[in-house]
């Protein structure tokens, strides 16, 4: 079983967000500048879900099963007079329980990996048999990266596609979460779940703005119109 610590069981990645270590009771760094939309501007009363890969589940599903049935059949046979060893019987037992547990969670996640609730005004993580929610006034994203161990998989494999990640940042926690195209059923969710978390932290926290970039209102207009496309 692979232990997919990022969204990925997943899926998600636990760690000190640069951004979010300075970040002031009043949710601005004071050198910063930033411009908002109109939360009014998003949907209402609705939610958006992200399931994960169907291939990561089936994958998951197919091993804890064939682990279960070892699992199973080694704790049952470790039991009869014959052959009976409580050791390596509660190895068995505990493998087993396992992956009754992630085989269950497996269908958790195909309902979704990452929820957007707009009308609880929150989104939500699937983690394991846990729900982590970050309100929209705590959440800011950005693009994220691979972790060394991706990285080597990604030169070792010739897949052809390249994997995008999204942070996905509760500054009030200090703490930031990161998923991938690869935890998602598709680039068409990815891309869908980075539009909703670029437009909700713009109409809550803003889109920071360079001092280089901004001359004139048309710019900051210009930055509006592009967070909202």
């Amino acid at each position: 079983m692979d232990d997919e610590s990022k969204l990925t069981d997943n899926v998600i990645q636990q760690a000190n967000a640069d951004v979010s270590a300075t970040d002031t009771d009043a949710g601005l760094h004071s050198k910063e500048e930033r411009v908002k939309t109109d939360p009014l501007a998003l949907p209402q009363d609705t939610v958006h879900c992200y399931p994960a890969n169907p291939g990561l589940i089936l994958r998951r599903r197919v091993i804890t099963a064939i682990l279960f049935a070892i699992g199973l059949i080694g704790g049952v046979y470790f039991v009869l007079p014959a052959s009976q060893n409580f050791i390596i019987l509660g190895v068995f037992a505990v493998t087993a329980v396992i992956c009754a547990i992630v085989f269950a969670q497996s269908f958790l996640i195909a309902e979704y990996r990452v929820a957007v609730d707009y009308g609880k005004k929150e989104l939500v993580l699937r983690y394991q048999f846990q729900k982590i929610r970050i309100p929209f006034e705590n959440f800011e994203t950005r693009e994220g990266k691979p972790e060394k161990s991706d990285e080597l998989v990604n030169l070792t494999t010739q897949t052809g596609k390249a994997t995008l990640y999204l942070i996905l940042d509760d500054v009030r926690a200090s703490a930031c979460y990161q998923t991938s195209t690869r935890d998602l059923s598709g680039i068409e969710d990815f891309r869908r779940l980075q539009k909703d978390a670029i437009e909700i932290q713009s109409a809550y926290r803003g889109n920071v703005i360079s001092e280089d970039k901004v001359d004139s209102e048309d710019e900051m207009d210009k930055i509006i119109k592009n967070a909202m496309s």
